[in-house]
């Protein structure tokens, strides 16, 4: 049972994330079904793919990251393609973490955004560069605290809620919250490390499920509260459209945002230096430099950026991660009880799915929806 909660932990804690935060501004765009329609979709590909490639982690067990199983059934090329296809989403959701961590702390300090945001970074950099591990100590103690502020939140807004703005459903804008939502349900690019903690490898579909479970009701309650109170003026960053209270909101986009863009920082320059064989000073000047250049002199929004990053990373990861299943299924020897299901069409739907998500957001972001 130990490692099971640890597992459980690990998993919610990835998905988890910065994600909820641009959830409000989203559904609200599209109208609050839309969103949830969403989520539901979402939440099914979603824990397929974490699921599917839990089980392409027990079969083949061992210190592999998801591109290394690419690698492995796909083949090199595409494996190239799934580093690129991280490194991008990476980057896109380091920006977004600086127009969060800087419009929080900027209002806690009565500081500009763009110059707190620079101090965070000359205090960061030496931790990229060292590379230390103690970014992920306290995970259990701040997922408890993330969550408590959250329904803190939720009975603050609740008696503000206006129950019209949570009845809308928008056909046209059907899919436009598809990248938000990946977004906040990536859980499969962990699984290698969830399955190195289970001791029992038929609980992984267990897990999967809990943690997708858990994590969609939490952001029902989160956004129930902000698109409920303040319909479709609820800002990008939504503790901003607060009143009262928003020194708290500043408390809680920070300890969102502030963990996972070390460890996301620490990834990319691992990219750099592990996979591109770039010098470690060339990898941590990389990883550090380019996101804060595009946030210091680019000019886009906070929640835009997490749904382009869900659309196209977690989309393409995801559509690469499943057709290495397919691949691993096809050429496995290995006992078939431990399957998820013997049957291959939950694939095909999560990959279906994908397809469609990132189709409209190329289609809207281009113009023609």
């Amino acid at each position: 049972m130990k490692e099971y909660n640890r597992a459980l932990m690990l998993l919610m804690g990835t998905i988890i994330g910065a994600g909820i935060l641009g959830l409000p501004y989203m559904y609200a765009q599209a109208g609050y079904l839309t969103g949830i329609f969403n989520l539901a979709l979402v939440g099914v590909a979603a824990f397929f793919m974490i699921a599917y490639v839990g089980e392409l982690t027990m079969h083949y067990p061992g210190k592999h990251q998801l591109t290394g199983y690419v690698g492995k059934f796909l083949g090199k090329k595409w494996q190239k393609v799934a580093i690129l296809i991280e490194t991008f989403g990476i980057y896109t959701a380091l920006i977004a973490y600086y127009i969060g961590i800087g419009t929080a702390l900027g209002n806690l300090f009565g500081i500009d955004p763009k110059i707190i945001s620079t101090v965070f970074f000359v205090i960061t950099t030496p931790f990229i560069y060292f590379g230390t591990k103690s970014v992920s100590s306290g995970e259990s103690f701040l997922m408890a605290l993330k969550i408590s502020l959250i329904l803190i939140f939720f009975f603050i807004l609740i008696p503000k809620v206006n129950v019209q703005n949570l009845t809308e459903f928008n056909i046209k804008s059907i899919l436009l919250p598809f990248g938000i939502t990946l977004f906040s349900l990536l859980g499969y690019t962990v699984m290698p490390e969830v399955s190195q903690v289970l001791k029992h490898k038929d609980k992984i579909k267990k897990v999967a499920f809990v943690s997708i479970i858990l994590s969609a009701a939490i952001y029902v309650i989160f956004t129930i509260g902000f698109v409920g109170a303040f319909g479709k003026n609820v800002a990008q960053i939504p503790t901003e459209s607060l009143t009262h209270y928003r020194w708290l909101g500043d408390v809680l986009v920070f300890l969102i945002l502030s963990t996972p863009f070390l460890a996301l920082s620490l990834a990319v320059r691992d990219v750099y230096y592990l996979d591109l064989k770039f010098r470690k000073s060339a990898a941590w000047f990389f990883a550090c430099l380019i996101p804060y250049l595009i946030y210091l002199f680019g000019n886009v929004g906070f929640a835009n950026l997490l749904s382009i990053s869900g659309a196209y990373t977690g989309g393409g990861l995801g559509l690469l991660s499943m057709f290495a299943v397919l691949n691993a299924r096809k050429k496995s020897k290995l006992s078939k009880k431990h399957w998820i299901t013997k049957s291959n069409y939950p694939i095909y739907f999560a990959i279906g799915v994908m397809l469609a998500g990132i189709t409209y957001q190329t289609l809207w972001l281009v113009g023609v929806l």
